[in-house]
């Protein structure tokens, strides 16, 4: 397997960790961070979730729910390390997270909420592009599963569930 030049030791993991989130602007799960900084084996499984663990203490990263994002303090550092990877490595990185940048563009644009009320819940759910808020609608669920489910399917079918409001609404008589 190419190795790109990297010995995946601790401080350039770190170093590749903030490449990888730096230009990610959103949150990727441990799972996708994982599968790009052990990249052709380019880092250790133990080394790399103990980088993890360190750089959220150090206030570099910012974990939620195994989900990770970087914070200012990793995005200043990251200019001063990036020259610091070799450019194989950089290049393939850069190759492989594009579906995931993809994927964090897509999940900034919709948002799909669940509030408890009174007598059941209700259903927020928001497109928007980087510019407009696109829709925001108020669905009522009488249980929180019909309500989770909801929210679930419209996570994955938004933008065909919004083309679909659009042309009922647009529809001539």
């Amino acid at each position: 397997m190419a190795r790109y030049g990297f010995n995946g030791k601790k401080l350039e993991t770190k170093f590749l960790i903030l490449f990888i989130l730096y230009d990610i602007n959103g949150e990727v799960t441990f799972e996708e961070l994982n599968s790009l900084a052990l990249l052709d084996d380019n880092a250790d499984y133990f080394i790399f979730s103990e980088c993890l663990v360190e750089m959220v203490e150090s206030g570099h990263l910012i974990e939620r729910d195994n989900h990770y994002r970087i914070t200012q303090k990793g995005a200043d550092q990251s200019q001063d390390v990036y020259r610091g990877l070799p450019i194989s490595l950089r290049d393939a990185v850069t190759e492989y997270k594009k579906p995931i940048i993809e994927r964090v563009k897509r999940d900034n644009c919709i948002k799909a909420t669940v509030e408890r009320k009174l007598n059941g819940y209700y259903v927020n759910l928001f497109f928007n592009d980087s510019q407009y808020s696109m829709m925001k609608l108020e669905l009522y669920a009488a249980t929180e599963d019909l309500a989770q489910k909801i929210a679930a399917d419209y996570r994955k079918h938004a933008e065909k569930m919004y083309t679909e409001i659009i042309k009922t609404i647009t529809m001539e008589k």
